[in-house]
């Protein structure tokens, strides 16, 4: 059997002036898995960060992720783990979202079952981009959301430091069915 569309745009963000959040609310519950796919460029060098919910964000200590990392200089690879934040991490590194002009980090997201009302979300994030360059590197995460809400409206912010996404940064949400 030939496979048919396997993902179905349901909206897109491109800002045209700096924000310091990026919002997607009443997402439709149509799909079993959301991809989300940015092209990012900050006001700061920064790394990238979610919260979701489902009618607000949920900003408590809810989240729990884990990360594998390589960047350009020798020898710098490792892992992290959080648990217990009141966030997300898409990254966990500076270069995601760097702030030099013209130059944008990439991330890809995955959630699955997001409108599964009995589970706990996970997901999977990847990562690369070009920052400083003691940054400039890749980086996979895991991330888990202790909630059985099904998703419906997503925030997406800079982290560590102040910063906002500049002109140019580009969020799309797609759904996918189930197979």
């Amino acid at each position: 059997m030939p496979a048919g569309v396997t993902y179905t745009t349901i909206a897109t963000q491109t800002l045209g002036s700096s924000q310091s959040s990026i919002s997607f609310t009443s997402i439709s519950q149509s799909y079993t898995d959301l991809i989300i796919v940015s092209s990012l460029r900050g006001s700061t060098s920064n790394d990238f960060r979610a919260r979701w919910g489902n009618g607000s964000y949920d900003t408590g200590t809810n989240y729990s992720n884990t990360t594998m990392y390589a960047r350009s200089t020798s020898n710098d690879y490792g892992s992290s783990r959080d648990s217990n934040s009141n966030y997300a991490r898409l990254s966990s590194q500076t270069y995601v979202i760097p702030e030099a002009a013209a130059t944008f980090g990439t991330n890809i997201t995955h959630i699955m079952n997001y409108s599964k009302t009995t589970t706990f979300k996970s997901g999977l994030s990847r990562s690369s981009g070009i920052g400083a360059a003691a940054y400039a590197g890749t980086e996979t995460m895991v991330f888990l959301w202790r909630s059985t809400a099904a998703i419906n409206q997503i925030q997406f912010y800079a982290g560590a430091s102040s910063g906002n996404f500049e002109s140019g940064t580009t969020i799309t949400l797609y759904g996918i069915l189930a197979a």
